[in-house]
């Protein structure tokens, strides 16, 4: 789910997988419907649907500085980049085979990628890394997270040349050098659940999505706020944090925040695998209360 389509803050650009469910397997097949959907949340209007028979099993979305959409697939072991209108720019990962080597890709999920070109690979369900490549798609680096249990949402703080990854399964958040792969203490966010999505509204601030998928069946939005900083090589940010729970959403996988200045509010966009194979997005709109 993205916010701001086209830099218009009320267009909504959802990336789904047409009714097609994640398995054990590999679909081979491409879906035929259109997987990208153009929602003006003014109205309440679908605007128009892009990309048949482009993907297996749609994942991740990100859409960088220049509009550009930079999606993954995790039937097909790739990540793409494509124009803000569909049009396919660039690919990485082999086709239809999981790959543990630097070149490939297993089951990717998100992309981040950096104001100078570069682009970082959540790889993903059956690789425990971060994958670097260059603004021409040849892999540079391998970022190994130990122990991680499915890296399934990455952001990048440019400023700071810092990663922040969802380590879905242990409920944490993994903060790490992005250049080096050295790690500094991760946020554990396991007491909320699984760490589903990471996201940035307009002004860097941080959130993530938990499900806590085995016990009480909440979902809950959380806010990072900074709270300390370290100095080593690199300056990395801790973070404290506050949370909310999000009524009525029983199967979250991804999201987005934007900040509302006509009513002072957090607009949240939160898009769900289920019920039934189509999925939904709910949107949530956070008062923040009567300015300072």
């Amino acid at each position: 789910v993205h916010v701001g389509y086209g830099g218009d803050a009320s267009k909504v650009l959802i990336f789904h997988r047409a009714g097609r469910v994640m398995e054990a397997f590999d679909h081979a097949d491409k879906i035929e419907e259109d997987v990208f959907v153009v929602w003006n949340a003014a109205d309440g209007k679908v605007e128009r649907s892009f990309g048949a028979g482009m993907f297996s099993l749609p994942h991740g979305l990100t859409v960088d500085r220049d509009g550009d959409l930079w999606c993954t697939d995790v039937d097909a072991q790739q990540a793409y980049r494509l124009s803000e209108d569909g049009d396919l720019q660039l690919v990485v990962g082999i086709e239809n085979e999981r790959s543990h080597d630097l070149g490939g890709l297993c089951r990717p999920t998100e992309v981040a990628v950096s104001n100078y070109g570069h682009f970082f690979v959540a790889d993903g369900y059956c690789n425990s890394r971060v994958v670097r490549f260059d603004e021409f798609g040849d892999p540079v680096a391998e970022l190994k997270l130990p122990g991680a249990v499915v890296a399934h949402s990455i952001i990048l703080d440019d400023c700071l040349n810092t990663l922040l990854v969802a380590d879905r399964e242990n409920g944490r958040i993994r903060v790490v050098d992005a250049y080096d792969g050295t790690e500094q203490p991760n946020v554990d966010l396991s007491s909320f659940g699984k760490v589903y999505s990471l996201t940035q509204d307009e002004y860097g601030n941080v959130y993530a999505l938990l499900w806590d998928r085995d016990v009480t069946g909440r979902t809950t939005l959380v806010q990072l706020r900074e709270s300390g900083r370290t100095r080593r090589a690199n300056s990395f940010t801790l973070y404290d944090s506050v949370s909310l729970e999000l009524p009525g959403i029983f199967y979250p996988h991804d999201f987005a925040v934007s900040y509302n200045f006509g009513r002072n509010a957090l607009d949240v966009y939160v898009g769900e695998t289920g019920p039934g194979a189509t999925g939904r997005v709910t949107w949530f709109q956070l008062d923040l209360g009567a300015s300072a």
